[in-house]
């Protein structure tokens, strides 16, 4: 049986580490080198002594992540060799609470400058709250 060969070697970096963006760049890390990216400083202190506030990831599997390469960072250059970017920032809602469905570019937008290589990819499972207020004709 031939062994199999992966010529794609994902360096990931997860933007916003919330409660989506945190437990999927935990669980990337375990397999491939993973950079998350923050806005807060304060936020990535925090994660990178081993401890999430949050209580999203616990202690133990994040100081883990950390012993095994996973980083957490506010600086763009850290994120420039990375070549598959998943985009977790929350959804904006009106007062109301009525998701705002539009194109992301503020929370982004240092990301973008940073001028990802061509070959990368990026997907955002950015999460709609649910709400009566939404519906099919909204989308």
């Amino acid at each position: 049986m031939e062994e199999e060969i992966c010529y794609f070697n994902p360096r990931i970096c997860v933007i916003g580490l919330g409660y989506v963006g945190l437990p999927l760049a935990r669980l990337f890390s375990t397999k491939y080198k993973t950079v998350g990216f923050e806005l807060s400083q304060s936020r990535v202190d925090e994660l990178m002594s081993g401890h999430d506030s949050t209580l999203e990831v616990e202690d133990e599997l994040l100081q883990s992540a950390l012993a095994n390469g996973f980083s957490c960072t506010t600086d763009i250059e850290a994120i420039r060799d990375c070549n598959f970017y998943v985009v977790a920032v929350p959804t904006p809602v009106t007062r109301t609470t009525i998701p705002i469905c539009v194109r992301y570019t503020v929370p982004v937008r240092p990301w973008a400058r940073s001028s990802p290589k061509e070959t990368s990819l990026s997907m955002s499972p950015q999460s709609i709250p649910v709400s009566p207020k939404m519906s099919a004709s909204r989308w």
